[in-house]
């Protein structure tokens, strides 16, 4: 796991915390760890990873907007903290425990 890495899925955590719509707060936590890749994990974290990507990037953006947006925008609430709760487990994973 690189130094960046971990550095990138803390400001996630970071954002992830405030008044503003899950929705919102995932959008921007997606844009600190959109610029990580497969080489930035160890096999038993990559796995998760990509699953949060896929969950943060699914949808079809429209003309104005990236995937991150109309992923995130399109997601409950529910879901939301579920995939907040994902990149918690996550970080938690890559440093090893609580």
């Amino acid at each position: 796991m690189s130094t960046y890495a971990r550095k990138k899925l803390l400001e996630a955590l970071y954002v992830l915390v405030g008044s503003c719509s899950i929705q919102k707060r995932l959008c921007a936590a997606g844009g600190h760890l959109v610029c990580l890749g497969p080489d930035d994990f160890e096999p038993d974290d990559l796995e998760t990873f990509e699953a949060i990507m896929k969950s943060l990037t699914s949808a079809t953006p429209a003309a104005e907007e990236v995937s991150l947006e109309a992923t995130t925008r399109r997601l409950t609430d529910q879901e939301g903290d579920k995939l907040a709760d994902k990149i918690l487990s996550l970080y938690t994973s890559i440093r090893g425990g609580i």
